[in-house]
């Protein structure tokens, strides 16, 4: 009774608090996330993609806004610095989670990266210095994500089910996080966003 109690309680403040990793889980993560989204090739590090009108940083291709510019989706990359600035993770003198992004057009940022300009190189750098963290980062992501994507369940059966599932697959038989089943996750809900946001969806459908 008292092991059923444990798991209960432990499922029911789940992501009540963030999900805490060791530096191995962090690099592990980051590795995977990095080989996942970029190939594991500094070129796409920092990358502005065709079609598109903002530029995608970091291991997990987080979307960064110049100045003024808004999209139906979320910009991310702030979010990480914010999520660093609380750590007191050192960053280049121009960069805090204020920072749009410096380049106004992707002709401007291939310029930026052909010269190799102060601020390209100095984000490349930040970038591939700050992996582990920004593995961190997605994990907090995931750990805010849960109750949102609960909050757009109606039935409470439904929702037990979904969450009793997320912890089945992010932990071991001990409690302890599973790396391997917290990565399947937190790719997931930074490839595909959270579902919650109305502007993202696809025919009213959210697909996180």
């Amino acid at each position: 009774m008292r092991v059923i109690l444990f798991i209960v309680l432990t499922v029911t403040t789940l992501f009540a608090t963030d999900i805490k990793l060791t530096d191995k889980q962090a690099n592990f993560i980051a590795q995977k996330v990095w080989q996942n989204e970029g190939a594991e090739l500094d070129k796409y590090l920092v990358h502005w993609n065709d079609g598109e009108d903002f530029a995608s940083v970091g291991i997990g291709h987080f979307i960064w806004f110049s100045k003024g510019h808004t999209e139906r989706f979320r910009e991310v990359f702030p979010m990480v610095l914010a999520s660093m600035e609380e750590k007191g993770v050192e960053m280049p003198n121009w960069l805090n989670s204020k920072t749009p992004l410096p380049w106004n057009s992707k002709e401007a940022f291939y310029k930026a990266k052909k010269a190799k300009s102060k601020e390209h190189t100095e984000l490349f750098a930040f970038l591939k210095a700050t992996m582990p963290e920004q593995a961190a980062f997605m994990a907090q992501r995931l750990s805010a994500a849960l109750p949102q994507m609960l909050e757009t369940i109606e039935k409470p059966e439904k929702k037990e089910r979904i969450k009793q599932r997320f912890y089945e697959v992010m932990h071991n038989k001990d409690g302890s996080v599973n790396e391997r089943g917290l990565y399947v996750l937190l790719d997931y809900t930074n490839f595909k966003g959270e579902g919650t946001l109305k502007s993202e969806r696809y025919k009213g459908q959210g697909w996180g």
